[in-house]
């Protein structure tokens, strides 16, 4: 049997391919799962070999995987040939489901060594939540929430973190991931205990945030490091006016809706504040704190369900009553994905996924992504009114790229428009061919090729173009290089990272420091470019 062996650097260690029987034609990976801080090797992790399905953000399991050894080490045999991520888990570490291990193409044969994967140990929060009179509070939801900036609107969000005070107002939330956190609490009767006030009006435990604000911008940020454990944390609750909405829920013909849910969301994008359903056309909602509000309303009635409204609400110092939201089927577009400039090729419609969302606050505007027929047609049907903004992710062909969105004679590619007033059917999705390709290496700050689970980000250099639109991004190889396919030509600002803030609907927004630290690369149409980049650091508050 001939054997040949190529050596190449695999996240600071050696890797070796090695030249099997020609008859063979599944792959193994081996390798070892370290403990990030200590680099000591993980037992009993669930390592398994992923599938890419155009990019990290939508992967799908292979079938192969393995648990490591007492050292850490791991073995996946039987791979087939093809592009995998490798995904590692375990509990009281931070899975890899957010950065997982770009390996590099595996031909028939092939025996891949020295796979070096890194989990960061997750952290502990405990601590207690009282009242105005610092008593204990049981039964108050205590949540970790991160920020999220998307389409240049900030927001914080539910990390999932949780934990509920016992009788004693005591929480401990297991397994926090590390990263940096505002922490809350909710009374989870505070919706309905409510408390005159002296000349009227009643108040009500709103949301607080550590230290014993109700104002985010107020609140103490924690930096939630690797293992790390934070004890005697207190939050105390406040008490403030709180307000009610009430109103009717009419279907077209102005008949009250028989069954349907409100779902209401404030302008800090913490979301739902609450999602009930009602009866009869009336609904009630109380314990709201003065502020901008969102209410979409659906119907639930049997046959009826496609009917719904979004409501913008400024809530000021005093109840709201007979608020009348109209619900409507809402709006069907005709649309058609078209590819200029492909000759003979045939464009792979099934590639193709858009998603039309909602801005203020950020949210889908239809309940399903939509992938074009074969003939490029398509239906988009938007539930409710505001600001909005098309998601589209994937080519049809190779060297292609979305160049225009066409409603009548405006061209709404990474603009914002007024669901209500700004779309014209049909609609044309514009791609065409040219799409520009970037390239390089990515070095830490010793020179050495950048570890696994680095990413490489491209945002459009026109700050205009990038307020709406999401970054492009990359996954580093295992030997520090990355590329960046299909881009619009433009020019770009690039920068690699190992840090992400939150993505809300795998949307990817630029830095406050981007200028400062990104390298500027021009790509004009069918260009390609190579570069070599620096680890950066995120900006944090």
């Amino acid at each position: 049997m001939r054997t040949a062996w190529l050596a190449a650097l695999v996240l600071g260690g050696l890797c070796l391919w090695a030249q099997s029987d020609p008859a063979e034609q599944v792959c193994t990976v081996e390798g070892t799962v370290v403990d990030a801080r200590t680099q000591a090797g993980i037992p009993g992790v669930r390592v398994t070999a992923m599938m890419t399905l155009e990019g990290r953000d939508n992967l799908r399991s292979s079938g192969m995987g393995a648990f490591t050894d007492s050292n850490g080490k791991f073995r996946l045999t039987k791979v087939k040939p093809g592009q995998y991520f490798l995904s590692a888990a375990k509990a009281d570490f931070e899975p890899t489901r957010r950065r997982p291990v770009l390996l590099p193409a595996l031909e028939a044969g092939r025996e891949l060594k020295g796979v070096r994967v890194e989990l960061q140990p997750l952290a502990t929060l405990s601590g207690r939540v009282v009242n105005e009179n610092g008593d204990p509070v049981s039964g108050a939801t205590v949540e970790l929430m991160a920020r999220v900036s998307a389409f240049n609107r900030k927001s914080i969000s539910s990390t999932g973190g949780a934990a509920s005070t016992d009788d004693r107002g005591i929480f401990l939330i297991h397994r926090a991931s590390p990263g940096h956190y505002l922490l809350s609490a909710t009374h989870m009767e505070s919706r309905n205990v409510i408390y005159p006030l002296r000349g009227g009006g009643v108040s009500g435990y709103v949301r607080t945030f550590l230290p014993g604000v109700s104002d985010p911008e107020q609140a103490r940020w924690l930096e939630v490091t690797p293992g790390s454990e934070q004890n005697g944390l207190e939050i105390q609750l406040r008490r403030e006016p709180v307000y009610r909405v009430r109103g009717l829920a009419l279907d077209e013909s102005g008949a009250p809706v028989p069954r349907f849910v409100v779902n209401v969301q404030s302008g800090l994008g913490i979301a739902p504040l609450q999602n009930r359903t009602f009866m009869n056309g009336q609904f009630e909602i109380e314990g709201l704190r003065p502020g901008q509000y969102s209410l979409m309303a659906r119907s639930v009635t049997m046959g009826d369900s496609g009917q719904s409204a979004r409501v913008a609400l400024n809530l000021g110092q005093g109840d709201v009553d007979n608020l009348q939201i109209r619900l409507s089927p809402g709006m069907r577009l005709q649309c058609t994905a078209i590819l200029e400039g492909a000759g003979e090729r045939k464009p792979d419609w099934q590639r193709v996924e858009v998603v039309p969302m909602f801005l203020a606050p950020l949210g889908p505007a239809a309940d399903q992504r939509v992938k074009p027929a074969a003939d490029g047609s398509f239906v988009l049907e938007i539930a409710g009114s505001g600001s909005m903004w098309f998601k589209v992710t994937g080519q049809p062909a190779a060297g292609t790229y979305l160049a225009e969105i066409r409603s009548g004679p405006e061209n709404l590619l990474d603009r914002e428009v007024d669901a209500s007033s700004g779309l014209q059917s049909p609609m044309r999705f514009v791609f065409r061919t040219g799409s520009a390709r970037l390239s390089g290496q990515v070095e830490d700050a010793n020179g050495r090729p950048a570890s696994a689970g680095a990413s490489v980000l491209a945002f459009d250099a026109d700050a205009a173009k990038r307020s709406l639109g999401s970054a492009i991004s990359a996954s580093v190889k295992a030997d520090g290089s990355f590329e960046l396919a299909e881009l619009p030509p433009s020019d770009y600002l690039v920068y690699a990272t190992m840090e992400e803030e939150l993505r809300p609907f795998g949307v990817t927004q630029a830095p406050e420091d981007l200028e400062q630290r990104a390298t500027k690369v021009r790509l004009p149409a069918g260009g390609t470019q190579a570069v070599r980049l620096k680890l950066t650091e995120e900006k944090t508050k």
